[in-house]
């Protein structure tokens, strides 16, 4: 009986990575994750990333969404990393890493909205030692499918379920070639096995590298239904003017890395 006891109170610590550019005004945090708190097993420790660039007002708007973030996930050390210009997507992520203190890590887009029960089942599929990155179900703003993994072969590939009504035919765990940038879980050690995310990607394509290179050295990329987030698509601050040339560089790096 004082075994079980001592098992009922073990938490999971894990770290919360949300990368922030400041190119344009944050969304208010608190309006959109209301799902955000923690499991009782679970402890999150948040990590923000940001762009540093950017004019007072903006500034001033995220010290509001930091402080957003703090009162929401109200467990854990609550780091802001401030960067003094933006090194990119893969930099951020990797800043992230090294900050980190815990064995799981969940890396996440400013324009999501976490749903109930969102975090254990990605930590279930973590906790079994073959399952490198786990990804979520993920639906629009319009409660349409936005990604159920990324399926197809590593040189042709697609959002499972983008655009569709889920009529629960995406309700299977299921081993995929990749899953969606805007949230995915990993175990540090991972990292410490694969490498770290190629600092080459400044942005995209940078998830789907490490993905399926994790994938070649033998690991599973996984899907879960069962952990749920709302993905608010362009609410995520970009410089629009730099986006499609970010995209054709990143595509034609990938491309050759891996030999597609």
């Amino acid at each position: 009986m004082k075994n079980a006891k001592l098992a009922s109170k073990t938490i999971t610590i894990v770290t919360l990575v949300v990368l922030m550019a400041l190119s344009t005004a944050v969304i208010p945090v608190d309006a959109h994750m209301p799902g955000a708190k923690a499991p009782p097993a679970f402890e999150l420790s948040p990590i923000v990333i940001s762009d540093d660039g950017a004019e007072v007002e903006i500034l001033e708007g995220m010290r509001e969404t930091i402080e957003n973030y703090s009162r929401i996930l109200k467990k854990g050390n609550f780091i802001l990393k401030r960067n003094n210009k933006n090194y990119g997507y893969a930099k951020a992520l990797n800043q992230g890493i090294k900050l980190a203190k815990s064995p799981f890590l969940v890396f996440a887009n400013l324009d999501i909205e976490f749903m109930e029960n969102w975090l254990p089942p990605l930590i279930d599929q973590l906790k079994k030692p073959d399952v490198a990155f786990v990804g979520p179900k993920i639906y629009d703003s319009r409660g349409r499918l936005n990604s159920c993994g990324i399926g197809g072969t590593e040189e042709k590939r697609y959002h499972r379920g983008w655009g569709k009504k889920d009529r629960g035919q995406y309700d299977k765990i299921e081993e995929v070639i990749s899953v969606s940038g805007a949230l995915f879980a990993s175990r540090r050690d991972i990292f410490d096995q694969i490498g770290m995310f190629d600092e080459n990607f400044f942005l995209y394509f940078e998830e789907t590298e490490i993905h399926i290179r994790a994938r070649r050295a033998g690991y599973k990329i996984i899907y879960t239904p069962h952990s749920r987030i709302i993905h608010y698509l362009g609410k995520s601050p970009k410089k629009s003017g730099n986006v499609k040339k970010w995209f054709k560089q990143s595509e034609e790096y990938f491309k050759k890395k891996l030999g597609l």
